[in-house]
């Protein structure tokens, strides 16, 4: 079982890393924006002039 110790945190680390979900966020904030943000800003984040400021700059889009 000491043997198999080091073997099984090892895993868990990599498991419970968030490799596999490091796009995830990115996801979830695109999603975010467009439901949010994009209305009035536009899906490009450029704006309305006189209206809705960009925020392509901003947030890097």
């Amino acid at each position: 079982m000491r043997r198999l110790l080091p073997l099984i945190l090892l895993a868990k680390i990599v498991a419970f890393s968030g490799i596999a979900e490091a796009t995830e966020p990115e996801i979830a904030a695109t999603g975010d924006y467009q439901k949010l943000c994009g209305v009035c800003h536009l899906p490009d984040g450029k704006g309305i002039p006189g209206v809705y400021p960009p925020l392509n700059e901003r947030l890097g889009l």
